[in-house]
């Protein structure tokens, strides 16, 4: 459960960093939300699905920050 709420708050850290438009913050933020979704799947916290779809939705957040940088 505490891993769980930790995910969700890393990715609400992250949706605001990209709100802000912080490219180097948000990378950063990225690689450490992928690493607990990845985490998570491998432990089977979270369906292996779930997690290929949050990270997708979360890379296309940060390149469109990215490209209109």
């Amino acid at each position: 459960k505490s891993r769980m709420s930790r995910i969700r708050t890393e990715i609400k850290t992250f949706s605001s960093l990209v709100g802000e438009k912080n490219i180097e913050a948000a990378t950063k933020q990225f690689s450490l939300v992928t690493q607990l979704v990845d985490k998570a799947a491998k432990t089977n916290l979270v369906h292996k699905n779930w997690a290929a779809r949050n990270k997708s939705k979360l890379a296309a957040h940060l390149n469109t920050i990215q490209v209109s940088g």
